[in-house]
């Protein structure tokens, strides 16, 4: 397969088989540590080599360009240290699948999200995120601060009917342990580049609401 030299806006996660972890267990055959593929971080504007259709794939949702195209009979050259070759037809890593899948339904509450008006109306959907409650510090005037609550929570974004916008109205009933929070709004929204993203949320309706 055809491949293409390329760099983007966003981090990467490409396959890096010599760094995969062998399962691991004990004389009971009890798992002590499970598999898992090698992962090579490539930081956004850092050229990396992957096959055609995938290259083009992440070109045309995230942006970037093309450095160089390698056709079948050309060997591939990836831009990492010397040494370290891409004949193995590496592709990037979806990390939203292989990290935030399992995290989200794992520790994950369910959430019913209704986004802002719109014509033609959307109506509201079931979706999944991790909760999280944490306490802060702002630095006010006169070397003081005042202790306030972030509420925020994490989704992948593949799991949203639409797009995450601000002043979408999200109900969080209560689930197993988790009490009933009432309903939320989205104030702030930021993408981690990986397919993921952290919604910072305040209690009630939005303003213009």
């Amino acid at each position: 397969m055809s491949k293409k030299t390329i760099v983007t806006k966003i981090a990467l996660g490409v396959e890096d088989p010599d760094h995969d972890v062998a399962e691991v267990r004990d004389t009971t055959g009890t798992v002590l540590v499970p598999a898992s593929r090698g992962i090579a971080h490539k930081k956004a504007g850092e050229a990396v080599t992957l096959d055609a259709d995938e290259a083009d794939r992440i070109l045309a949702r995230f942006g970037g360009e093309v450095l160089e195209e390698i056709s079948d009979e050309e060997p591939a050259i990836d831009a990492k240290p010397a040494g370290k070759s891409a004949e193995d037809g590496r592709h990037v890593i979806d990390l939203a699948a292989l990290a935030l899948g399992p995290g989200i339904a794992a520790f994950g509450r369910p959430v019913t999200v209704t986004p802002p008006a719109s014509t033609p109306v959307r109506p509201p959907f079931d979706a999944t995120g991790v909760w999280t409650v944490r306490n802060t510090n702002v630095g006010l005037e006169a070397e003081q601060s005042l202790n306030t609550t972030v509420l925020t929570l994490g989704i992948r974004l593949s799991d949203w009917t639409y797009e995450p916008e601000q002043f979408a109205l999200v109900r969080m009933p209560a689930a197993g342990f988790y009490p009933d929070e009432g309903t939320l709004w989205i104030d702030d929204i930021d993408p981690d580049g990986q397919g993921g993203a952290t919604l910072t949320l305040k209690r009630g309706y939005p303003p213009e609401l």
